[in-house]
């Protein structure tokens, strides 16, 4: 990595020179492994991170390259790189059964969409087969129905939940 230098003692002035090596509190890893406590993560943004991660191992590849005296950290980046290619595969194993997981989200929008699809659907129903008299008689249905509904909705998510 390059950076700025201020003029030297002889007042030449080095427009760049090598700063130090990156250090661990560089890393994101500890941003991934914050991201990856959020059940519902970014495996988009997760897999973005361990592959900026891999670019700075092999910065820093590059830079024992350049430093005989370093070579011995080649086969420790090596295996980092290992260890983030895994992580990033865990990271998508585990999105895949999120997805699968959660099957039936009653609080979701796609839920409450297909479940007012179903009550729009079940009321006209209801109107057409009582009749254009009987308005009052559906109205009454349709609110047993909605009550009968909020009575059973604790039952309804213990049994999906038993259901896993």
């Amino acid at each position: 990595m390059l950076q700025p230098q201020l003029p030297g003692s002889n007042d030449s002035v080095p427009l760049l020179q090598d700063s130090l090596p990156r250090t661990s509190r560089d890393s994101d890893l500890p941003l991934i492994q914050e991201l990856l406590k959020d059940p519902k993560f970014s495996l988009t943004e997760i897999l973005r991170l361990i592959s900026l991660e891999i670019v700075r191992v092999i910065q820093m590849i590059e830079e024992q390259r350049i430093r005989p005296s370093k070579r011995f950290k080649l086969s420790f980046c090596s295996t980092e790189i290992r260890i983030l290619r895994a992580l990033a595969a865990s990271a998508q194993l585990a999105h895949r059964y999120r997805d699968k997981e959660d099957v039936l989200d009653l609080d979701g929008p796609k839920f409450n969409f297909v479940y007012t699809k179903i009550w729009t659907c079940f009321e006209e129903i209801l109107r057409k087969t009582l009749g254009p008299n009987s308005q009052a008689l559906a109205k009454n249905i349709m609110l047993q129905y909605k009550d009968l509904m909020v009575e059973q909705e604790a039952d309804i998510r213990r049994e999906l939940k038993k259901m896993g």
